[in-house]
């Protein structure tokens, strides 16, 4: 880089750094909206995440945002600490709300989005991932960790340039995931069209337990074999917006969590039986076949003669399963389901035939996601090596 630049941090590149108010929040659109964790869980603020407040507007302009205003969340799980996002003026009014800090830079020195960059790179999420206190619900972060953070300061023009750059990358990354979230549309839209809904059923399809139509998984004691390495799959491993199994953990005989007794069959279906609201379900993949999940999940193994797993598997997604659960779920700070609950659930059998054609368009449409995954994958290492060589001095 050629221009003039030098370091500071960004304590010395923001006005103030604080806490949202710690007012009475509620859902009805009532009053004005305030800000909350899950306002930005996303990268964004999403103002159908916000709650409301009936306060009075006067005496609480020093909470009101400004345009550029950027919210940093220091307080949640240690994975989720240091998300961020950026204020645009919209709405009008939007109140900073308690459990998130407020960023306010200083214009005349940073360019608000190239400040939210630098906090969204890879080396800034990681330092504060290592730096926060971790608890056992939730981790924190305070606020001289992220004041002492050092930020390249090249001049306003250049940060600018550098934003436009990342930007371009980002919107980039954002139309690959629209692209795989329409792909996920696609398949819901095909099992309505060939199905209808399962709950009101309107192709009147025979009903029938799910137990009737699955198999029963072995269970074991890992601890009779204290030396054999395997997978283990616990309530964790499934992202419930995925609906995917992300991690698992390795361990060995010796080592198995005493929940870890159920062998999975790769096509198998998991459901959590805990908080079934959330519906935590997902597919087991080849690579897993015949590893150990935790008894915290009913497994569901189709009798393939009579069910197609992919078929299954949509109806776990479906709000019809969802809400048949949730309304049966018992214990009120930790609602859970049994399996015999999920089992004695009924939904529609369609014919076989029609079921494995779903199956075929499923597996067509995987095959389609996976090249999807790879571009993705290219997209965000791409991106990555462009924040880390605009922040080292090296892209403009």
């Amino acid at each position: 880089m050629n221009t003039t630049t030098n370091y500071s941090t960004i304590g010395e590149v923001v006005h103030l750094i604080r806490n949202g108010i710690n007012v009475k929040q509620h859902e009805e659109a009532v009053g004005y909206p305030i800000t909350r964790i899950e306002t930005i869980s996303d990268g964004n603020i999403d103002l159908t995440r916000v709650k409301y407040a009936q306060i009075d507007i006067r005496k609480i302009k020093e909470y009101l945002m400004q345009e550029g205003d950027i919210l940093f969340s220091h307080i949640n799980s240690t994975e989720h600490i240091g998300k961020t996002a950026i204020y645009n003026g919209t709405p009008k009014v939007l109140i900073h709300g308690i459990n998130l800090l407020l960023l306010r830079p200083k214009t005349n020195i940073i360019y608000p989005k190239y400040l939210l960059l630098y906090l969204k790179s890879q080396n800034v999420r990681k330092y504060f991932s290592t730096r926060c206190k971790k608890a056992v619900n939730q981790s924190s972060l305070n606020q001289k960790d992220i004041k002492n953070v050092k930020i390249l300061l090249p001049p306003l023009p250049t940060q600018r340039k550098i934003a436009a750059i990342l930007e371009k990358a980002e919107a980039a990354m954002q139309k690959r995931k629209e692209a795989n979230k329409l792909t996920d549309e696609f398949l819901k839209s095909v099992f309505l069209d060939m199905f209808g809904d399962p709950g009101r059923n309107p192709k009147g399809w025979k009903r029938e337990n799910i137990s009737n139509n699955t198999v029963k998984a072995k269970t074991i004691n890992p601890l009779k074999t204290p030396n054999k390495h395997f997978k283990y799959i616990d309530i964790s491993s499934v992202n419930n917006l995925s609906k995917t199994i992300d991690n698992v953990k390795g361990v060995i005989g010796t080592e198995a969590p005493s929940r870890a007794r159920q062998v999975v069959n790769d096509n198998d279906v998991l459901v959590s039986t805990v908080r079934p609201n959330l519906n935590a379900v997902a597919m087991v993949p080849d690579n897993l076949h015949n590893q150990i999940a935790s008894t915290g999940f009913c497994v569901l193994r189709a009798n393939q003669e009579r069910l197609n797993p992919n078929y299954l598997f949509e109806i776990t997604k479906s709000q019809y399963f969802i809400s048949s659960l949730t309304k049966i779920a018992k214990g009120a700070s930790y609602p859970a389901v049994s399996d015999g609950d999920i089992f004695s659930l009924e939904i529609p059998t369609p014919p076989v035939k029609l079921q494995n054609k779903f199956g075929n368009i499923v597996t067509n449409v995987e095959k389609l996601k996976n090249k999807q995954k790879v571009s993705e994958q290219e997209l965000n290492n791409l991106f990555n090596s462009l924040m880390q060589r605009a922040f080292s001095g090296e892209l403009v």
